[in-house]
C-alpha cells in the first residue's frame, strides 16, 4: 500500500524487448491482477512516464484508466493510472 493514498501500486514491470508483443506482459498482469483479488484488493494503480506512449497502450488495454499526471521523486512526469478490480 502506498502510504499517500492507501492504494497499491505496481512499481515496475519490464518485459525484454526481444519478448515484447508475445503477450508475456499481459499473461503476467493477469497472474498478479488474480492473485489481489484473491487477497481482497479492489483496486490497482500504475505510474508511466509520460512519454512512454507504448506503456500507457499497454496498461490502457488491460482496462486501467488514467486519472492525473504527477511528478515522480526525480521531477519526471508521471501519467497515473488505476483499475478497478
Amino acid at each position: 500500500m502506498n502510504e499517500k493514498d492507501q492504494c497499491p501500486w505496481l512499481g515496475l514491470m519490464i518485459i525484454h524487448a526481444d519478448y515484447q508483443g508475445f503477450g508475456f506482459g499481459k499473461q503476467a498482469y493477469c497472474k498478479f491482477e488474480k492473485e489481489l483479488i484473491e487477497k481482497g484488493l479492489s483496486i490497482l494503480r500504475v505510474g508511466v512516464l509520460k512519454e512512454n506512449h507504448h506503456a500507457q497502450r499497454f496498461w490502457s488495454s488491460l482496462g486501467f484508466e488514467y486519472f492525473k499526471t504527477a511528478q515522480s521523486n526525480h521531477s519526471n512526469e508521471v501519467n497515473c493510472y488505476e483499475k478497478k478490480l
